[in-house]
């Protein structure tokens, strides 16, 4: 298989995983409270559940971005780069300058999601924010899809 079809199957794969993780995630051997008593009891502790179920699903959503940003550059190898920041003087990708732009605009979107989660944990915004990565994820694979479909020769100059 094609390596920008691995990483594109790779990125979808893990953006199913994450949004379909199962609701009780208990380890095995030990019973969810849910089953031993009624949630109405536990308002507090079901909360909690949900934050952390999502919490990891935020972590998740986070690295399936990462992968799709990886895969992104490596999709552009040896393609013409239309964005001036990423170019070399051929016109082709420069993956260092790329790896510093892309990771720096990930890690600055990702650090504005960690410190509203800081802010305010009881909002619950581990939710909105792993649609939000899944979405950019979605978006960035979107990118490599098109890339794959581009010829790979550099025009000569």
């Amino acid at each position: 298989m094609h390596p920008v079809r691995n990483a594109i199957s790779v990125c979808l794969l893990g953006m199913l995983a994450v949004t379909s993780l199962p609701a009780e995630s208990a380890p095995p051997g030990i019973v969810p409270a849910s089953d031993v008593v009624a949630p109405a009891r536990l308002p507090a502790a079901s909360e909690a559940r949900k934050q952390g179920r999502w919490r990891k699903r935020w972590w998740g959503s986070v690295a399936i971005l990462a992968a799709a940003n990886l895969a992104d550059i490596l999709s552009s190898r040896g393609r013409v780069e239309t964005n001036p920041l990423l170019r070399n003087p051929q016109g082709g990708i420069n993956i260092p300058n790329s790896v510093l732009v892309k990771s720096s605009a990930t890690a600055g979107f990702l650090l504005l999601e960690a410190l509203l989660n800081k802010k305010s944990p009881q909002a619950g915004l581990e939710k909105p924010f792993t649609f939000v990565n899944t979405f950019a994820a979605t978006a960035v694979a979107g990118t490599v899809w098109h890339n794959s479909r581009i010829p790979t020769n550099l025009p000569s100059r």
